[in-house]
This record gives C-alpha cells, structure tokens and sequence, in this order.
C-alpha cells in the first residue's frame, strides 16, 4: 500500500521537472526558476484573497464556480462555505448559480424560497423578461438539476427551462450556443471532477478574462493530483496481476482500470489516496463476481455459486478488511450503518443500472433479457433503466441535502492508521 504523503511532498514529486503532465496533452507550463512549493502557496494566497477581497456577488459566485470546476475548490472551503452563507439579493442568473453553489457544498437551501419572486408554485416564470434571459435560464436549469425527490418546484423548472433554451437555439451566438449545448448534454454536477477540470482548463485559459495566476495554480494542482493516481494505478495494476484472475478463469476481463475510475469520480480529492485503492479492488472482485450471474454461470452452477458466498460473506469480509489494516473499525460501522446506509445503497443502485446498460449495449445479456422483444421495446426497457437511475439519482441528492457524516475520510483515516 502506498505511504501517505503529504501534499507538499507530492507537489514536491510530481512538479520538481520542467515537463509537466499536461505536456503530453499541449497544455505547456513554464516553470518558474523558483522553489515549487513557495510558487504554489504564492498562488494559493493570490486566489484566497481574490475570494475574500471580491465585492461584486455575481463575480463572486463565478470565481467560486470557475474555482471548483478548476478542480482546485478543496483547497478553499472554509472561505466557500462562508461567502456561500450569505443569501444574494440578484437576477435570476445570481440566485440560481447561488442555489446551485449553496446545494453542491452541502448547504441546506429551500429552492420554493429562493426562487418565489421567479417561479411560482409550478415552476413557471412569472416575469417574461426571464424567458429572454439566456445565461439566467441556463443557470437555472443547472440548479434543476441538482434538486432531490419532492422538491416540485425545481422538477417544473428542469422542464420549462430546457424548452425554452431549445427553442432559442437558433438565434444564439456561437459561444453561447456551445454552452448551452454543453450544459444540456451534460449537467455539470454529473461530470466527473477530474475529467471536467482537465476540460474546463483548457477552456478557461482561451477566455479574454482569464485570471492567470488561478490557471497556473490549477495547473500545478492538475499535474499533482495526476502523478498521484498514476502512482495508485500502478499499484493496481501490480496487484491485479498478483491475484491472476485472468489466467485462471478465460471469460474474465481486464477492468481494473475502469473500476479505478469509478473510485476516482468518487473520491477526486488527493487526500483519499487508500480509499481509492481499497475500493478500486473491492470493485474489480465484485465485478467478476458479477460476470459470473451475467454470462458465464449455468443456473445449478449459480445456486451453489451462491449459496457459497452467503455462507462464507462474513469470514471474507473480515480476512479483506484485516488484510487491508482496518480490522473491525466499530466507529466506522456504527457511523456507516447509522447515517450513510441508504445513501450507499441508491449509489449502488445508479452503479449496478448503468452497468446492466452498458452489458446490454455490447450485447452480453440480451439473450436473457431482450430475446422475444423487438427493437422499440429494446428502447423502452433501457429508457426505463435511465429513467430509474435518475429517480435514484434523486433519492442521493435528498440524502445529501439533508446532510451525513463523510464516511470516505474516517475509512481513509482509519486504514493509514
């Protein structure tokens, strides 16, 4: 298991040279002839106070935004948090990205309270000038998108907000019309934080009014988180060799990687280095597991298959987590048990149906699914399956808006312990 570092140590390594990660993608960095841990905190205490000293609310929230969409917001949460408490009297484009804001840190915010004077209790706009309000209805549909079961209101406005945007299509600008696309195809809190920060920096350094110290500082920060999970890739990729599932049974595949993925989406901040491996391997052994039912085991096979599992879960659990250093962590349990059981189990749900699509799309469980049905049906069952996750989708987001103990920090705490 990797020895925890800590990020200076790491910034340390992964920035030491002059060719950065990113290289490899055109996205070049001078270096600057100075130590790079006094660069880095130079740069930090350059954006903190960029946040602290901004007096505008508007430009506030998209500094803030531009700042988590960077990838660099976990540094700056303290200072978030607290602007964020503040309740901006604005426009439709302020109060909604304010919402969406407050919603993705973990705030509580009451969405028929914040957008009365916009929307009434069916999620139409009252005024008409907010139907012309291209930047104000886009914003609000990304706030839409981060509502949670109940919550009508922001459900209404998710589908008033996409018609009208689709309908202005036509008569946007490029860029703006870009946006919209983008934000349409692709609600932003459903973008994974790595991915989107490698995206947005490439973007955000085209801008006429880019910040440079804040592109540089997301930069370093970029090229650091990624020499960390290339280091944690390596050792997977070690162990999943060890253990020779491959070469023992021939209808396994390759999916270490994907599953490493999967955690990194999760878990995108450097500090959950151990939980990221841990939970990588966790996934990978389910996961054949789960090739097994789909498409290799006979029915009889299976029953026994399963009956072994239920009868030695317990023992197995208890050798992984022994093996992985955190023994029988009660306060973990108790804590995981107690607050984030449901949650856990909507995110395997959203996990295990976006899994069955996938399977269906490269054709390996269509025989037990899909043989007596034609085409359109094929459509609906998976636009069933969509719909589906999405509901569970939504069950998450009231989960987090009511709030929970993170459980991926005491698990990372415990097994460095």
């Amino acid at each position: 298991m990797m020895s925890p570092m800590s990020i200076n140590e790491t910034m340390s390594l992964s920035l030491a040279s002059n060719s950065l990660l990113v290289d490899h993608h055109e996205m070049k960095v001078i270096l600057p002839r100075v130590n790079v841990n006094n660069r880095i905190n130079e740069l930090k205490e350059s954006t903190r106070t960029a946040l602290i000293m901004s007096s505008d609310p508007t430009r506030t929230l998209e500094l803030i935004d531009t700042i988590q969409r960077l990838g660099i917001g976990s540094y700056f949460k303290e200072e978030i948090n607290k602007i964020l408490e503040k309740m901006p009297k604005d426009d439709l484009y302020t109060m909604a990205l304010h919402f969406r804001l407050r919603r993705n840190n973990g705030l509580a915010t009451n969405p028929a309270e914040v957008f009365k004077s916009y929307m009434d209790a069916n999620g139409e706009l009252i005024n008409e000038s907010s139907c012309e309000d291209i930047e104000g209805l886009l914003s609000l549909y990304e706030a839409s998108c981060v509502g949670s079961s109940g919550e009508d209101v922001l459900s209404h406005a998710k589908e008033v907000t996409k018609k009208h945007l689709n309908k202005s299509l036509s008569q946007l600008s490029p860029k703006l019309y870009k946006k919209v696309v983008d934000g349409l195809k692709l609600p932003r809190h459903m973008r994974m934080e790595r991915l989107e920060a490698r995206r947005y920096i490439e973007e955000y350094g085209h801008q006429d009014d880019h910040n440079p110290n804040l592109l540089e500082f997301a930069k370093y920060d970029y090229n650091m988180v990624q020499s960390v999970l290339q280091r944690e890739l390596v050792e997977i990729n070690r162990w999943w060799e060890q253990l020779g599932l491959c070469s023992k049974l021939d209808f396994i595949r390759d999916r270490h990687v994907e599953c490493f993925l999967w955690t990194v989406g999760l878990l995108p901040e450097v500090a959950y280095s151990s939980s990221r491996i841990e939970l990588a391997k966790a996934i990978a052994v389910l996961l054949v597991i789960d090739d097994v039912y789909d498409t290799y085991g006979s029915y009889d096979d299976l029953v026994l298959f399963t009956e072994a599992i239920e009868r030695d879960i317990h023992g197995i659990g208890a050798s992984f987590l022994s093996c992985i250093g955190w023994g029988y962590i009660r306060k973990f349990t108790n804590i995981f048990l107690t607050h984030t059981l449901s949650f856990s189990l909507w995110l395997e749900t959203i996990l295990r149906l976006w899994d069955d699509l996938g399977t269906v799309k490269r054709g390996c469980v269509i025989k037990h699914t899909f043989t007596h049905e034609g085409e359109k049906h094929k459509q609906v069952r998976k636009m069933e399956g969509k719909k589906c996750a999405s509901d569970q989708w939504f069950m998450e987001r009231s989960e987090y808006r009511a709030g929970y103990t993170r459980c991926d920090a005491l698990a990372d705490d415990q097994s460095r312990g």
